[in-house]
């Protein structure tokens, strides 16, 4: 038998690694260990660290099963597969004792200038260890492609993956794993094939999440809103093809805005369609150089739906002081997609029809394409790094009263957004109301 992995090591990225406090961890068991040298490194520090290292160890039977099986390759895996197998993973576990040490540090003491220097390097480390994990699962996905009858937990493992991280809206990575897994079809469940499909949707195979999803169409459990993915498959596949002609576009001419939004989660990176929303992209840059979305929480967070911020309530009710017009409908507008950014319109308060022109601040990052929503809202730009910090946020409605007043539906942060990149001309809206702050 070759080398044993536990699941806890790939919900690491992107799942619940955050600054919040200590109770949130769940971190890789690795040999790093915390930073002794630290002057306020206490002994209670160190129980508390024993304490969740010791819960995350005895979860439950299931887990030690894991511990035990899950990820061990076959006896008779060819050396070249074994070998690659065996980097890509210890590459991946290094990784993730970079994350632990970072976090850590930042458990330790909190200084300011100081330990914003350490989440920013905890983001570049997130993202290293993202890449880590695609790595890891690409050479998985080969291990079971060679030798599919004997793989037995190598192929438990890939469903657990599927299971843990389709449940969080983190498709990134997964592709591999999902086509391995129904290219070698061995008695899927109606769940596994769900998430499958979703798979193939999030990262734009449809021929995956059609023939996925054609399976179950008929399952009695199969969920309402995967059936309505299913039946619009054809009109975003169309979509998609007008989308990514645009992307080359975009990547040719490498002139697009890009703005960092740092969270408490990690980094996201964006890139803004100047072009096809330049009201939207001159309003949202406008705002991030005035500091308007920092601290700014993501009060709105839904499965397969999207992340929403840029309210100055945190609710959902909040503005800038000014609306700008709607470019949903322009010629050239761009679809909804997987990581596409929406400025929100609203509807109008006395007629509580649908209002074009009633977009301020607030924007959502989509977790899934969204056939439903084009040309209804603005998109104006798209994520291109981190969507697997998306994926972990923590998921709540904070626009509803009840769950405002439930003191354990804490939001997830935007700690700054700057501007990385612009084109040589001032960034200033035309608002059609209201004032510019």
């Amino acid at each position: 038998m070759s080398r044993r992995t536990s699941i806890i090591l790939w919900v690491v990225v992107g799942l619940a690694i955050t600054f919040a406090g200590p109770n949130r961890l769940t971190i890789a068991q690795t040999d790093a260990s915390p930073p002794a040298s630290e002057g306020t490194y206490t002994e209670e520090l160190r129980r508390k660290q024993q304490q969740e290292l010791d819960a995350a160890r005895s979860l439950d039977a299931i887990q030690k099963n894991r511990s035990e099986k899950f990820g061990t390759i076959p006896d008779s895996t060819p050396s070249e597969l074994r070998q690659a197998y065996d980097a890509a993973f210890e590459a991946y576990r290094n990784s993730v004792g970079k994350l632990r040490r970072l976090y850590w540090q930042h458990q330790i003491a909190w200084d300011g200038n100081e330990d914003f220097k350490r989440m920013q390097a905890f983001s570049d480390s997130l993202e290293a260890s993202q890449l880590a994990l695609n790595d890891w699962r690409r050479s998985i996905a080969k291990v079971y492609d060679a030798q599919p009858s004997e793989a037995q937990f190598v192929r438990e493992m890939m469903i657990e993956m599927l299971d843990r991280d389709c449940s969080q809206d983190l498709y990134d990575g997964l592709l591999p794993i999902a086509q391995s897994l129904i290219a070698n079809e061995r008695e899927l469940t109606t769940k596994a094939y769900e998430e499958m499909g979703y798979v193939g949707y999030a990262n734009h195979d449809f021929d995956l999440a059609e023939k996925a999803w054609s399976k179950i169409a008929k399952s009695p459990s199969i969920k309402p809103i995967t059936k309505f993915y299913l039946k619009s498959i054809e009109g975003t596949r169309l979509r998609w093809e007008d989308e990514s002609k645009q992307r080359q576009a975009d990547l040719d001419r490498n002139d697009n805005p890009q703005v960092s939004i740092l969270t408490n989660k990690g980094r996201i990176v964006v890139e803004l369609f100047e072009n096809e929303a330049p009201q939207a992209v001159a309003s949202f840059i406008y705002l991030v150089e005035r500091k308007y979305y920092d601290r700014k929480t993501f009060f709105r967070v839904i499965d397969r739906s999207g992340a929403q911020s840029g309210c100055d309530r945190g609710d959902g009710s909040g503005n800038a002081g000014y609306f700008i017009r709607g470019e949903m409908a322009l010629p050239n507008h761009r679809p909804v997609m997987r990581g596409s950014l929406l400025l929100l319109s609203g509807t109008n308060e006395k007629t509580k029809e649908s209002d074009p022109d009633s977009a301020s601040s607030q924007f959502v990052i989509t977790m899934l394409p969204q056939p439903a929503l084009d040309g209804q809202q603005t998109v104006f730009g798209r994520v291109i790094e981190g969507m697997h910090v998306v994926g972990a946020l923590n998921r709540l409605d904070l626009s509803d009263e009840k769950q405002r007043k439930d003191k354990t539906k804490v939001p997830d942060k935007i700690i700054e957004a700057r501007v990385i990149r612009k084109r040589e001309h001032d960034y200033k809206p035309d608002p059609i109301r209201g004032q510019l702050p």
